[in-house]
């Protein structure tokens, strides 16, 4: 398995659905051997300093709060626990700890999942990867996380007709009403305790298209700065670059354009009146 990739966050991505997992390890001292993930502990604070796609980017995962997974292996037994073991350097992927004498090194993840679904956890991420970098240029948003998990429209449907998820009042009955693909990817970036903006993201969609097809914010004020940058005329050529034109008018689309900002909202930003 190539360094790099943000394992912990990609294996809860596919299990908060409840999609089995098979993981392929090799063992110190023993060879390679398969089992199958079951489900893992999620913790309100973070167990891992870091994970994320590439060492230099400063995207945070959902993963960084998970320190055991539970596992059917056919050698210990239901429900063994898998202890994640951070790695000693940005460059190499977690280890496992667990019923074996010696540590559990990941090879492949098979998931068995709809065969009509060509957009993965990893090409997902690219796309959050663009937002975090445009959110990252409002102040005080170092503590950004993404959890970016798989679900079915039918589920997210249900949940978010019984209150489970929140969603504005004027997008609720447009989401609920509207097509959704078989399954979905739902992508929620919060700052701390608080979450900012929530995205759909189409699994059908080829990995060269753009798969965003809903979007909503939670926090007034990430929305309204967001909003300030999307239009700045003098940078709309750097952001187009980042975001891509496609994603940058998405996300025009998704803002109230006609309401005035704040000084509050320029002050915060470091930009003068007169831009």
């Amino acid at each position: 398995m190539r360094p790099g990739i943000p394992l912990v966050s990609l294996l809860y991505g596919y299990l908060k659905l409840g999609a089995p997992v098979l993981l392929v390890v090799r063992i110190t001292g023993t060879g390679r051997h398969a089992l199958t993930l079951t489900g893992f502990s999620l913790n309100a604070g973070s167990v891992l300093s870091s994970e994320g796609p590439n060492p230099s980017s400063s995207i945070k995962l959902i993963g960084r709060h998970i320190d055991e997974f539970y596992a059917h292996d056919d050698q210990v037994g239901p429900f063994s626990r898998l202890k994640v073991i951070e790695p000693a350097s940005q460059g190499e992927v977690v280890k496992f700890a667990g019923g074996w004498i010696g540590e559990l090194i990941p090879e492949a993840v098979i998931i068995p999942l709809y065969t009509k679904i060509p957009l993965g956890y990893l090409e997902t991420l690219q796309w959050l990867i663009r937002l975090t970098e445009l959110v990252s240029l409002i102040p005080q948003s170092e503590d950004l996380e993404w959890d970016l998990h798989l679900t079915t429209s039918n589920l997210f449907k249900s949940n978010a007709r019984s209150g489970q998820i929140s969603i504005p009042t004027e997008k609720l009955s447009l989401i609920l009403t509207e097509g959704h693909p078989r399954f979905a990817w739902r992508a929620i970036l919060n700052r701390g305790p608080r979450t900012l903006v929530e995205l759909l993201i189409d699994t059908t969609a080829m990995t060269q298209s753009f798969p965003v097809y809903q979007l909503w914010w939670h926090d007034a004020a990430t929305k309204s700065m967001v909003q300030y940058l999307l239009q700045l005329n003098q940078i709309q050529a750097a952001i187009n670059q980042l975001m891509t034109p496609r994603f940058a008018e998405f996300l025009r689309g998704t803002l109230w354009e006609s309401l005035p900002l704040c000084p509050c909202v320029r002050n915060s930003l470091g930009i003068s009146w007169a831009v």
